[in-house]
């Protein structure tokens, strides 16, 4: 009995040794494809920014990282949104929608419902149905369902740039906190990538300005005739601010600075320009040679008006000469 008794508990050992290696090993095959998808995704997600931070294109470069975000956690849509200034979205760049589908939908978003959530509370979001959300708007007729939303804000050292967003995870489940981290270094790959486009092109405006700046100086040393040098200023002045159209307006010589109520069009640039040229604004309104307050650019719409308000406000300036340029749209008026 003893001997029956002693094998049934060596057997019982043998069965528990045998489930535990089972065990084991299940748990290590776990933990190896854990370990191996993770590792798979770091390497992805490294080859991600290595392939943008080589970027020059800022457009290229977001295309890519949206679509690098799409793949790296599974999601069917993606789109990144950059913020102007007035923290309005400026840009919207999107992947898994084709155009004739994006051409039925009609505009594209400006910033409200879940979208503005994001935008506002500069956090990332994390929805398993977005249109629970209580800031759900809806989506426009022909816009494809999405139900999981993912969305981060897009910053560089506490400025935010725009957001990131992803939906639909293709197989079905939500979100995860790893899916988070990874869209989210991605939003700093875009930051960076965004700052410096925005730096490279404020150097370059500098460059141009200087080199305009250079270049009617060198014309005025060298004393060519007063209108060939009119004509650079108009000319370089139109290419510096995008503008179609600009003119220089000048006061009658024989009149004091003080007395002048009136210029005339003497140096038109730009295609249709000439028409202007000759025509007279008289400056109401306001006392003759009163500063002006306003300096700079104002945005204009309307050639004519604008054209002689600004002419007005211009005139006022301790100058004999003023310049005024128009783009359309918008219009600028220095």
């Amino acid at each position: 009995m003893a001997d029956r008794s002693g094998a049934q508990e060596s057997v019982t050992k043998e069965l528990a040794h045998i489930q535990l290696s089972e065990l084991l090993e299940e748990v290590q095959g776990r933990i190896e494809r854990i370990i191996t998808g993770t590792r798979a995704r770091v390497d992805a997600l490294l080859d991600a920014v290595m392939a943008i931070s080589s970027g020059l294109d800022l457009n290229m470069t977001l295309r890519q990282i949206v679509k690098a975000a799409t793949e790296l956690v599974d999601a069917r849509y993606g789109a990144l949104g950059v913020l102007g200034p007035d923290g309005m979205l400026t840009e919207f760049i999107y992947e898994g929608i084709d155009e004739p589908t994006r051409e039925l939908i009609g505009p594209l978003p400006t910033g409200h419902g879940v979208l503005g959530v994001v935008i506002d509370e500069a956090k990332p979001l994390r929805l398993a149905d977005i249109g629970r959300h209580p800031a759900s708007v809806g989506f426009p007729p022909n816009h494809p369902p999405m139900r999981t939303f993912l969305g981060v804000p897009v910053e560089l050292g506490g400025q935010v740039y725009g957001r990131l967003y992803l939906t639909e995870k293709h197989d079905g489940a939500e979100f995860t906190a790893d899916d988070e981290v990874v869209v989210r270094a991605l939003a700093g790959a875009a930051g960076i990538a965004i700052e410096n486009a925005r730096l490279y092109a404020a150097a370059k405006e500098r460059h141009h300005w200087l080199q305009a700046i250079s270049e009617v100086t060198s014309t005025l040393l060298a004393g060519v005739e007063p209108a060939e040098a009119l004509d650079l200023i108009a000319l370089r002045a139109c290419t510096l601010v995008n503008a179609e159209y600009g003119v220089i307006a000048l006061p009658s010589p024989s009149v004091h600075d003080d007395e002048v109520d009136a210029l005339t069009v003497a140096v038109c640039a730009g295609d249709g320009g000439g028409e202007l040229r000759g025509n007279e604004s008289h400056l109401r309104g306001r006392h003759p040679g009163q500063p002006s307050k306003t300096g700079g650019r104002a945005p204009c719409t309307d050639w004519t008006s604008t054209y002689r308000r600004a002419l007005a406000s211009a005139l006022a300036r301790p100058w004999r000469y003023h310049c005024v340029v128009e783009n359309r749209p918008p219009v600028c008026c220095c």
